[in-house]
């Protein structure tokens, strides 16, 4: 297992306003699958499992693009409008799902334990279980989250601090070799946010996606180095 070391007032578990919890992976723990990993921050922790570029019966195959599928396992009824936004996100992190007619990928997320900034973690250990599966992605991405409580910006907020926060947002960045800059992938928000928040909240997950890239470059190569 690859542990990383968080980012470097003060909360109740001791970190600053915008310091990542520690992080730790763990690929290929599912045999069945194409591709798994387990990914943690802090205490939550996500396992996914990829299954495909796969065959689909013939009821549910699409002539001129790939089926895209996903299942969430979790202990709570997941937000609808998160499950959308989570199969948005996997189709648009995909090169193309034109390139595989009449097949599908299935990317199935179960939940082991969610204490804040589940839907992050859920998206960084999809990024490692689609690179274990060989599925072809745009480029690296990573996500992380970011709360208000008492109008200060907290970034990978626990559950407890979800729970008191006014809004809580969660963004994708995609790390492409040719791009200078972060590019979002994709936005979702739990609640509104102003536009200044919004803005501070955007400028906290992009100076903290390059930490947890470097984590994962580690991971996939199988270093047990800590992440700077």
């Amino acid at each position: 297992r690859t542990k990383g070391k968080e980012m470097t007032s003060e909360r109740s578990d001791g970190r600053d306003s915008t310091q990542l919890r520690s992080f730790s992976a763990e690929l290929s723990s599912l045999e069945n699958a194409d591709g798994s990993a387990l990914f943690s921050s802090g205490n939550t922790m996500a396992l996914v499992a990829v299954f495909g570029f796969r065959g689909v019966p013939q009821s549910k195959e699409m002539h001129d693009r790939a089926v895209v599928e996903v299942t969430w396992k979790c202990k709570d009824a997941m937000d609808g409008t998160m499950r959308a936004h989570f199969t948005d996100f996997v189709v648009n992190a995909l090169v193309s799902v034109f390139d595989s007619p009449r097949s599908a990928v299935r990317v199935v997320v179960q939940e082991i334990v969610d204490d804040g900034s589940f839907l992050a973690c859920a998206i960084n250990a999809t990024c490692l279980a689609l690179l274990n599966a060989g599925v072809p992605m745009k480029g690296l991405f990573s996500s992380n989250t970011c709360a208000y409580v008492n109008s200060q910006l907290v970034l990978d907020p626990t559950a407890n601090e979800e729970k008191a926060a006014s809004s809580v947002v969660t963004a994708t960045t995609l790390h492409c070799p040719s791009d200078k800059e972060h590019k979002f992938l994709s936005i979702y928000s739990a609640a509104p946010q102003t536009k200044t928040e919004l803005k501070e909240s955007l400028d906290a997950i992009a100076t903290a996606s390059g930490f947890v890239i470097t984590f994962m470059r580690r991971a996939m190569s199988g270093s047990t180095a800590p992440t700077k």
